[in-house]
Order: structure tokens, then sequence, then C-alpha cells
């Protein structure tokens, strides 16, 4: 018998309780969790809290074994489509630097990091509304989208401008091709999602009322297979991705956290505007 206990491991009850002013979680006999981005219990609205949320639940859902595959989501009709200016502002303007380095840099690194490092299970994402910061959905192993999405990175245009350095350029980097990329984020011109397919970045192109059903038949075909299998495929598959953030991602964070404290750029000045122009909001 060993001499030492194994040290506990949140089961999917405490942490569903724990994240749930974020997310609505489900799972099945067969450890399928189904996760919507959800604030109290309505559309995702996005803010540090909900920033750091999903840092800490990538690691929480990595850590159960008990999980077999992901399928993440918005709530409703949106992805993540409304802000919490305030939640910014209290850190963008709070005095303690080492709050603002914890949320600007060290968290807006790990929630992609986390996401590609530590959840071993096939995923599939489902950007099933309008909505920004997609990067989660990107990240997954398949990814679906309502034919209304929009993908763009407006950093570099938004308010008084800034770096975009916190994923989606990256991937887009990585999916799409350096020159799309590239042009996407000087001009934060968008593509549809059928460009979207087209260039590499999402898997299919789903209609509103038919997208969580076509996602639960693509998990049906994965989970037919062994535990094992499931699990090895996914780190090949996720692999080159996992590379890519490692070389690259705290660089591109970096990058972007310097640029917004020089500039003194804060989220409340005119983004809002431009998502609105850009029917992300």
């Amino acid at each position: 018998m060993a001499n030492t206990n194994a040290v506990h491991v949140e089961t999917f009850d405490e942490y569903k309780e724990r994240f749930k002013e974020h997310m609505q979680m489900s799972r099945d006999e067969n450890g399928v969790i189904r996760v919507q981005l959800s604030t109290k219990g309505g559309e995702a609205v996005w803010s540090y809290q909900l920033h750091n949320a999903m840092c800490q639940l990538w690691k929480a859902i990595g850590n159960d074994k008990e999980n077999s595959l992901m399928i993440l989501s918005g709530f409703d009709k949106e992805w993540i489509a409304q802000r919490e200016v305030e939640s910014f502002t209290e850190v963008e303007q709070h005095p303690d630097k080492n709050k603002r380095f914890d949320n600007g840099i060290i968290d807006t690194t790990k929630i992609i990091e986390n996401f590609i490092m530590d959840i071993e299970i096939p995923t599939i994402g489902i950007l099933n509304g309008p909505g920004f910061h997609w990067d989660a959905a990107v990240m997954c192993d398949i990814t679906l989208a309502v034919p209304e999405f929009k993908f763009s990175d407006g950093h570099y245009v938004m308010g008084m401008g800034t770096v975009p350095g916190d994923g989606m350029t990256m991937l887009m980097q990585h999916f799409m091709g350096k020159k799309r990329a590239n042009y996407m984020s000087y001009t934060s011109e968008g593509i549809t999602a059928e460009e979207a397919k087209e260039y590499g970045l999402i898997t299919e192109v789903v209609p509103r009322e038919k997208i969580f059903e076509r996602a639960e038949e693509i998990a049906a075909k994965i989970m037919a297979k062994d535990r094992i299998v499931r699990n090895m495929t996914h780190n090949i598959v996720a692999r080159p991705l996992r590379r890519r953030i490692i070389e690259e991602m705290q660089y591109h964070v970096t990058a972007e956290m310097y640029s917004t404290s020089m500039m003194g750029y804060h989220h409340e000045f005119n983004d809002e505007a431009f998502l609105k122009e850009k029917g992300l909001a």
C-alpha cells in the first residue's frame, strides 16, 4: 500500500459551482462536458473577471480525468458580444502595478496557454452568434460558426490603437497564413464565416438552428473510439499550435501590454463604436 494519499482533485460538481457566475456547465455519463460562456445565467459579458475565470477553468477541466470531450460555446444567441467597461477601468487605472501586471500579462497569456497546454481531450468550439474574442473557439480541434459570424482583430484601429497581441492575430497567422493575417491586423477588415472556412480558420459554417445538433453529431463520432485513441489523437492535432504558442505567445502579449502602457490606452475610449461598426456588438 502506498505511504501517502493522492491529492484531492476538484470534482466536476465542485468546479461547476465555483465558476457558475461565468459559465454554465453540464456533463453526461460518457464524460462529454458542455461549457457555455454565460454571465450570471445570461449571455456572456467580457470582463477581467471572465478573462481570469477562463484561465482557471481550462486547468480545472484538464485536471479532471473524468472529462472525455469538451464542447465550448456562447450562451443562447451570442458568443461574447458585450463588455463590462467598469471591470477594465478598475484594473487599468488601479494604482497597484502588480494588479495590472497580473491581469494584463499573466492572465492574457494563460487564457491561451492553459487552453492548449492543459486540456488534453478532443474539443469542439461553437461560435453560435455574434461576438469578439473568438480565440478559445478557434483553438478547439474543430470549430463551427454560424453564417453571420464575423472575424476581425480590432486592436490596431480601436480607440487610440494598440498592438494586436492577445492571441487572435497569432491564431490568424497560424491558420490563415501570414499575409492575410497581416492585412487583417493592420486594417481590422473582417472576414465572413464562409471566408474563415475557406482560409482554414474554422471547420464548418452551420445555420444557428442546427449548430448545436451538428456539434453533437461530431462529438458522437469522436466518442465512438477508445479513450486512449481519442486523447492521443488530440495531442497530435494540438501539437503544431502548442509549438507556436510556446515560441510566440509571451512576446505577443508583452508587446501589446507595453504599447497600452506607453499609449495610456483604456478600454473605455471608443471601442464600442468600432465593435458596432464591424457588426460585432
